[in-house]
């Protein structure tokens, strides 16, 4: 004995499956979009890793620029309390000479192959 459907039975079933799917995909399509925006976005987390990089940067000059900074207060120091350190430097790259005094200088080697 075969069982009479009603007519049209196919079509409610079919949209009564497409009611009852279409909020999973809608919230299947936002999440997937909230996800792309978190990722991808102005703030998401490739932008965050590029602004971490760039941070990074920055605190490695800043700890090179403090220590130069600091060599420099160092010889600041040196110069003005140390009145022999004046004239080694003046001796130095003046080629200054107290009175009596020789300097001689050697021509730098250059090697032939």
């Amino acid at each position: 004995m075969k069982i009479a459907w009603p007519q049209g039975w196919k079509e409610r079933r079919r949209a009564w499956h497409l009611r009852r799917r279409l909020p999973l995909y809608g919230l299947a399509l936002l999440a997937a979009l909230a996800l792309h925006h978190e990722i991808f976005g102005a703030d998401g987390y490739l932008a965050f890793r590029r602004e971490q990089a760039i941070y990074q940067s920055h605190a490695r000059e800043l700890a090179r620029l403090t220590l130069d900074n600091q060599k420099l207060h160092a010889s600041i120091r040196q110069l003005r309390g140390n009145p022999h350190a004046i004239a080694r430097i003046a001796r130095r790259q003046l080629h200054l000479t107290r009175p009596g005094e020789i300097i001689y200088t050697y021509p730098k080697s250059s090697r032939h192959r």
